[in-house]
């Protein structure tokens, strides 16, 4: 009986392909896709961040160059 369930249990998990070059192909497309929007929009929010602190930055720095 326990060879028997061996056996059976051995099939099953045996019928569990692999994923095909397409499946992987379209996951690590997915993968790529999603990371490349992520670093889009940190890049983007970087460059926002960098426009808005500029002007204080120009500024801050003739008062600097006035002072001296």
């Amino acid at each position: 009986m326990r060879l028997a369930a061996i056996i059976l249990f051995s099939l099953v998990a045996a019928c569990k392909s692999e994923p095909t070059f397409d499946q992987r192909y379209e996951a690590a497309e997915e993968k790529i896709r999603s990371t490349a929007k992520e670093i889009d929009q940190e890049i983007a929010t970087r460059a926002s961040q960098q426009a808005t602190d500029a002007p204080a930055d120009q500024a801050e720095n003739a008062e600097k160059q006035a002072g001296t």
